[in-house]
């Protein structure tokens, strides 16, 4: 395999998005869970990166899936959507397909995400929405 700019890129944001949702379930400790679900004593977790956004886990598990396609399907030349083998894509194809591809999940994170923050504003207040106004929901300055 060779070296390319989006094959480097794609593996440093698979690094940064596994090291951003591993700073997350070790800030979270006994609160993190698969289940979206609000535990009875759970507080309002404001400490680490959660200081600056409501949901870095999914930006971390968003950073991980774009690095690995990036580096195995836009930045592999023996790939199968590379346009050299079975299909006779340009990158911009390739690229479009690679979005394509990625919105059923942003869909279904974006979901997830709202669902949690009705059952934290429910569950703890008005202190999530003072939070909440203070911090990014999920890309910093952006989002």
């Amino acid at each position: 395999m060779w070296l390319t700019l989006a094959g480097i890129a794609g593996y440093l944001l698979s690094w940064a998005g596994a090291e951003l949702r591993g700073l997350c379930y070790q800030t979270l400790g006994k609160y993190f869970t698969f289940r979206l679900a609000v535990q009875e004593d759970q507080p309002l977790i404001t400490s680490g990166p959660y200081a600056y956004l409501r949901h870095p886990g999914y930006l971390g598990a968003f950073l991980q899936g774009f690095g690995m396609e990036l580096s195995l399907i836009l930045a592999n030349p023996i790939s199968l959507c590379y346009g050299r083998n079975l299909f006779k894509y340009s990158k911009e194809v390739e690229i479009i397909l690679l979005i394509l591809g990625f919105f059923p999940g942003i869909v279904a994170m974006l979901r997830r995400m709202t669902e949690e923050e009705m059952m934290m504003k429910a569950k703890i207040g008005k202190e999530y929405t003072d939070w909440e106004r203070r911090t990014w929901r999920l890309i910093p300055f952006i989002y």
